[in-house]
C-alpha cells in the first residue's frame, strides 16, 4: 500500500497562493503556477513552452472546459501570451498552443494581490 502510495504521489506540482491571488482564482492560479514551474525549462529563446490540452490535464487535473477558462482569466489580465506553434515555428506539425508568461504584468499583479492590501486584484 506505501509503495502504491509513493508511486502515485511522486511527480507533485508546485501550487503558489500568491499566483492565484494575483490571477484572481484557484484554477487561473492552478495553470499559471504549473507555466511558471516550465517557463525555464522549454528551451526557448523567448521563454515560450508549448503543452496541448492532455499534458495540461495530466499534469493539473484541470479539464479542458477549466484550462479554457484559467487561460482567458490570465489573458484578460495580460499575465500570459499565447500563440500558435506554427507561428512561432517550434512545432511544424502540431497544432498545440505555446504560453509564456507576462513578467511584466505578473509583477504589477503580485504586488497588488498582497495580502492585506485593500485594492488587491
Amino acid at each position: 500500500m506505501k509503495e502504491l502510495l509513493q508511486q502515485l504521489l511522486a511527480r507533485p506540482i508546485a501550487f503558489h497562493p500568491a499566483l492565484a491571488r494575483a490571477a484572481g482564482g484557484a484554477a487561473a492560479g492552478l495553470f499559471l503556477s504549473q507555466l511558471f514551474y516550465w517557463c525555464d525549462k522549454g528551451g526557448h529563446p523567448d521563454g515560450w513552452i508549448y503543452k496541448d490540452a492532455d499534458e495540461w490535464e495530466r499534469e493539473t487535473c484541470l479539464t479542458r472546459a477549466e484550462q479554457r477558462t484559467a487561460r482567458n482569466i490570465l489573458r484578460g489580465k495580460g499575465l500570459i501570451e499565447e500563440s500558435d506553434v506554427r507561428k512561432l515555428k517550434i512545432n511544424q506539425f502540431g497544432s498545440t498552443l505555446a504560453y509564456r508568461i507576462n513578467w511584466a504584468n505578473l509583477e504589477a499583479a503580485l504586488i497588488a494581490a498582497q495580502p492585506g492590501k485593500k485594492d488587491a486584484a
